[in-house]
């Protein structure tokens, strides 16, 4: 995922960039080794012989606890998802040279299969995706390969990556038994600037790997126009997509979509990073984007591109996740929540909401997405600022309308119907709201629904007949056009029943319609529309239909509907008592008790100097060349974290001390045990507010490298450059003899770990108040966190200081805490907490200030998080 040339405030796309892309002289059609397996054409994806609209979401396996996988799985799959896109990192796989552990990425796939979802796999080697390095092995940095150029390195080690993860990759794949349906290689490849005919000969070797891996499903990229050339015996065996970042200025996709479907005339129009929301980094002002990124901008954007023909779609990202430790990039925050429609402690809100209600329009329109084809002035307004679309395979599709005004709007809307003369409809539209109404829809009782004026969320059964299900908003009038009649109501908000002829129409609210799901027995459909915060599947056994149902404190409204009479409902073994209507719907309420989750506290906070530690330290010493210190990673080790180096410099006289680095990255320099100002910072080149002394002085410097970028030049050199001293504004480097090592004294000594005895460390009695020390100061302290059996609680850590930190949860190390904001709440896994006893908490902290200052902790404790807090139940629906 390449943010670099993206503007938010408008997705500036870059016309220049995608100029010169060859022209199609003779296109070679794509071959397909498993046809009846998967195969695509211009209008969409063919898998196991059906046509398949693939909605997908990002989820990275490598930015969520293995514990949380299956929450999060089952929540997408909940939500119509039929498609899971995750990049393969390298460098979280081989973390050392020659030693890989694929064991997650086959576990995580296989969670992916047992919930049934399609898995579309991005291994790089180059992923971007605000990850350390865009996803190469910091060992690798160093060895001068030329990331991405295609010099001989750098294809040999790609070749090399690929020879290790594909064979992991082939054994997952659709042609094999799998669920991998697609591979991506390379990523973006537009945004970076090494000349066509070295993108030419890389794309073309990594493609030729692949092929020598038997990789044989469809090959994909995007953003990469070389592929483009369909003349080419190899790039027209690979797909191009676009991906889209365009905040509000959602008609700025339009070009590149046509531009897409004109110079990829054999493949289906494809999204592979649609914007589900935006990253944080450091001195953001808010770490989630609610009101720029909420529910009505993805439902927006994603009604536009389906409207204009996209046929697959991948949001990024559709749970966002955490950079555990250092693994985000340079200037990311822990939190890669990215206002993603599921949160990173896995909380539902309106936006996952919103994307559910679009997940049950693919599956109810299902073949005819696939193949509807714009009718050029098929639909008509003359309400200003609304635009109308309609697209149909020649006897059903959808009417796309949408209100680009930040006002309400009633628009008429005349368009053409297949059957008959042409139709008109009154549509209400909130500000900036787009609706996909269904056309000429085929229902299971022969009948057709010609059109609506409101939104449907399923085509279920009542009693043996079609029950459509339409949704609004309270007040507004719904017009359901439905074999030779009409049905006509007012969306309230309670649920109302219809009887329309030979059929049920079902009026309920958005809000409900998007908490609602339709399961299936051997009856047949069974619908259940409720206020209750989730439900999903967990088996059904002939006529009954078992679900895992989970709500928020407070009263729920459930309306229960199947194709024949319910015999039963059970929640949690006890049957429930339901009011039964005219027509059949039984009708309930579950009243879930809330319950008051104090903050809890962190007790035996003890700290320590970093200068205290004496752990027994295998001191390296720092190779140079000439009088530069030679770069840490040049000897392909280097590590995201602290590096200490430590020796003697001699100064001539009175002078100051200048410290220059490779990179932007955190120091501080101490001098005879004190920090000496001016040089605590990240800029590249500093120098000292103060003069020493002539004479032999001890120097001490903290490094963090933390982490490299995750795009354009990846190869950064890390680490202390040069020592200079300056008299009267003249500089001269100094010879040197420094040694050093990773990580700090504390950490080799232990301290961050849980068992770590620290009965000798000064207990902190009062936030805000700490002895000054230099250096690292370390902060100890543990905590507990109550559980309530029958609930989920997600828990968090709440900090704030006037200096930055490292995160360490028993002895792991969580992520990175920064004074410039703005992430105060880290989320902390299930699966590392001790939910039954003591956990340790461990922060090591920076200096503050110009350096001599020791920052303070002003706030930490632990709490949940309230709004995601949920009760379990098991519900058991039995029909006669």
């Amino acid at each position: 995922m390449q943010k670099l040339f993206l503007v938010m405030a408008g997705c500036l796309i870059f016309m220049a960039t995608f100029s010169g892309t060859p022209k199609q002289n003779r296109i070679i059609p794509a071959r397909f080794s498993h046809p009846g397996i998967i195969r695509y054409n211009h209008d969409g994806f063919i898998i196991n012989g059906k046509p398949v609209f693939i909605y997908s979401g990002s989820f990275h396996y490598f930015r969520c606890d293995s514990t949380d996988w299956m929450d999060r799985l089952q929540k997408i799959k909940a939500a119509g998802f039929n498609t899971i896109e995750t990049y393969v990192p390298w460098n979280w796989h081989e973390r050392q040279e020659g030693k890989t552990n694929f064991e997650p990425l086959e576990r995580f796939l296989d969670d992916c299969q047992q919930v049934g979802l399609y898995v579309i796999v991005r291994p790089g080697p180059y992923i971007c995706a605000e990850w350390n390095v865009g996803g190469f092995p910091t060992w690798l940095e160093g060895k001068d390969v030329g990331f991405r150029t295609a010099s001989p390195a750098d294809i040999r080690w790609s070749k090399y990556w690929y020879d290790e993860v594909l064979p992991v990759i082939r054994k997952h794949l659709i042609t094999n038994g799998g669920n991998i349906i697609l591979m991506q290689i390379e990523n973006e490849y537009n945004y970076y600037p090494v000349p066509d005919s070295q993108k030419i000969l890389y794309l073309k070797s990594l493609y030729e790997t692949a092929m020598k891996n038997r990789i044989d499903v469809p090959i994909i990229t995007c953003w990469t126009k070389q592929v483009r050339d369909h003349s080419d015996p190899i790039f027209s065996q690979i797909m191009d997509a676009c991906n889209f970042y365009p905040g509000w200025n959602i008609e700025s996709t339009l070009p590149q979509i046509d531009q897409m479907k004109e110079e990829e005339p054999e493949s289906p129009p494809m999204i592979t990073e649609l914007q589900g929301g935006w990253f944080s980094q450091f001195g953001d002002k808010s770490l989630r984007r609610v009101n720029q990124f909420g529910p009505k901008q993805i439902s927006d954007l994603t009604d536009f591109v389906i409207a204009h023909g996209i046929k697959a779609l991948s949001y990024y990202m559709l749970y966002g996740g955490t950079n555990f430790g250092y693994w985000g990039s340079f200037e990311k925050t822990t939190s890669y929540d990215y206002t993603a429609p599921i949160s990173e402690p896995g909380g539902l809100w309106s936006k996952y909401r919103a994307v559910k209600l679009i997940g049950d329009f693919i599956r109810m329109e299902g073949q005819h997405l696939i193949d509807a084809h714009e009718i050029k002035d098929g639909a008509r307004t003359d309400t200003p600022g609304v635009e109308t679309i309609l697209r149909t395979d020649g006897k059903s599709g959808f009417l796309f309308v949408w209100n680009k005004n930040s006002k309400p709007a009633t628009a008429r809307v005349n368009f053409k119907l297949s059957s008959s003369s042409d139709a008109n409809l009154k549509v209400e539209l909130g500000a900036r709201g787009a609706y996909l109404l269904p056309v000429e829809l085929p229902l299971p009782n022969g009948e057709v629904l010609h059109y609506t004026n409101v939104p449907i969320s399923a085509i279920a059964e009542l009693n043996g007949k079609p029950l459509i299900i339409a949704y609004g908003t309270s007040g507004q009038e719904a017009s359901i056009h439905v074999g030779s009649g009409i049905c006509k109501g007012v969306i309230r908000n309670s649920d109302q029943i219809k009887k329309c002829g030979d059929l049920y129409v079902l009026l309920t609210t958005e809000e409900r319609a998007s908490r609602s799901r339709v399961f299936e027995s051997t009856s047949g459909p069974v619908t259940i529309i409720s206020d209750s915060y989730l439900t999903t599947e967990n088996g059904n056994r002939g006529n009954n239909v078992k679900l895992d149902l989970q709500t928020r404190p407070g009263n729920d409204s459930f309306s229960v509907l199947g194709p024949t009479s319910v015999s039963s409902i059970s929640i949690d073994g006890r049957k429930v008592k339901a009011m039964a209507s005219p027509v059949g719907v039984q009708t309930f309420s579950l009243s879930t008790q809330g319950f008051d989750l104090p903050s809890v506290e962190i007790k035996d906070l003890k700290m320590e100097s970093g200068m205290e530690a004496h752990p027994e330290i295998s001191w390296e010493d720092a190779p140079t060349s000439g009088d530069s210190v030679v770069p840490l990673d040049i000897d392909g080790d280097c590590q995201s974290g602290y590096t200490v180096y430590s020796g003697e410099i001699k100064l001539k006289q009175k002078s100051k001390l200048q410290c220059d680095f490779y990179f932007d990255d955190w120091h501080s320099v101490l001098v005879d045990g004190k920090v000496l100002p001016g040089l605590t910072g990240s800029s590249k080149e500093n120098l000292s507010t103060e003069e020493l002394s002539g004479g032999n002085h001890q120097i001490e410097i903290l490094y963090e490298n933390e982490s490299w970028p995750n795009f354009g030049f990846m190869e950064q050199h890390k680490g202390l450059k040069s020592i200079s001293c300056s008299v009267a504004g003249e500089a001269s480097r100094l010879g040197l003899s420094l040694k050093y090592h990773y990580a700090l004294p504390g950490q080799l000594a232990g301290w961050q770990k849980k068992s770590f005895d620290d009965s000798g460390w000064q207990p902190v009695r009062q936030f805000g108040k700490s002895r000054s020390v230099d250096g690292i100061s370390w902060y100890r302290g543990e905590f507990k966190v109550p559980t309530k059996p029958g609930w989920v609680i997600p828990w968090r850590l709440h900090m704030e200081s006037t200096g930055s930190a490292q995160i360490w949860i028993n002895g792991r190390l969580l992520g990175r805490y920064s004074s410039r904001g703005p992430q105060k709440n880290f989320y902390m896994p299930d699966g590392w907490l001790n939910l039954n006893g003591t956990n340790s908490i461990v922060l090591v902290l920076r200096p503050g200030g110009n350096g001599n200052l020791t920052p303070k902790i002003t706030s930490l404790y632990v709490a949940p998080y309230d709004q995601y807090v949920v009760q379990k139940h098991k519900m058991e629906i039995s029909m006669r």
